[in-house]
């Protein structure tokens, strides 16, 4: 249990955070894998998220062209979940949004709950999971409608042998180009308050987008987890589970 001086130390964090938010007239919100937990999907880099029982190079271009069964096998197992509902983080965001409080979602998520709960002005700058894609024909599956196939789902039917005819997942993995990442460095770079949520900043590009924001502007950091930004100038951190200390700074919010 943390002690009064800690709980005094975060209450006043929070209050903080709900002016920041009523005054900015830019806000930003980055998003990463621990913004969906609270949904049932693991994170990644947590003492129990996916890379503590396999390497991150099963979520790579090369192992998907040499193993496209096993890749598949571990996104089934590690990052897909049939019907799967956004948090009240998620909602809390798109209400947000709605009131202008929020200006635009940069997400590096690929399970579209954002869109799901709402929220519209979102990039998702690691793609999305709910589409697939043959890389020889370019026609795009619907990936639950694959999966529900079974079998190898993941070789298109425009070939009768299997070669080049891989159906991947609309998301970007590792050796691969991030599209928009140009579009989210030229948000970021006007934003006023930089919301941070379930992110330990390790992965890049993504990762260095907060150090181009605004020399003036603030950033929150909401993570269970440290991050190497934390003691950052700029940056309030509080390590607390999102969707709790959304509702805090919401009802702060509601009633100024």
């Amino acid at each position: 249990m943390p002690d009064e001086s800690s709980l005094k130390k975060i209450m006043d964090e929070i209050k903080e955070v709900a002016e920041l938010l009523h005054k900015s007239n830019n806000t930003v919100v980055l998003t990463g894998a621990g913004m969906s937990t609270e949904s049932g999907i693991s994170d990644f880099r947590s003492n129990r998220g996916v890379y503590s029982e396999i390497p991150e190079e099963v979520f790579s271009l090369t192992y998907f062209y040499r193993y496209p069964r096993q890749f598949y096998d571990a996104v089934l197992k590690y990052l897909y979940i049939k019907d799967l509902q956004p948090n009240i983080g998620h909602i809390i965001l798109a209400e947000w949004e709605e009131k202008g409080l929020v200006h635009q979602i940069i997400t590096q998520n690929v399970d579209s709950l954002h869109f799901d709960a709402g929220s519209k002005k979102v990039i998702e700058i690691h793609g999305t999971g709910k589409t697939a894609t043959c890389l020889r024909c370019k026609r795009q599956y619907v990936f639950a409608e694959l999966v529900a196939k079974g079998g190898e789902f993941y070789y298109c039917d425009c070939l009768d042998k299997h070669a080049d005819n891989l159906i991947k997942r609309d998301t970007v993995l590792f050796e691969e180009n991030v599209p928009r990442y140009e579009d989210a460095f030229k948000i970021i770079q006007k934003a006023e308050l930089v919301f941070v949520l379930g992110t330990s900043l390790t992965v890049y590009p993504v990762a260095d987008l907060i150090e181009y924001a605004p020399p003036r502007s603030k950033i929150v950091i909401i993570n269970k987890t440290t991050t190497s930004f934390d003691n950052s100038r700029q940056v309030i951190a509080i390590h607390k589970p999102i969707g709790k200390t959304l509702m805090a700074i919401n009802e702060l919010i509601e009633v100024q």
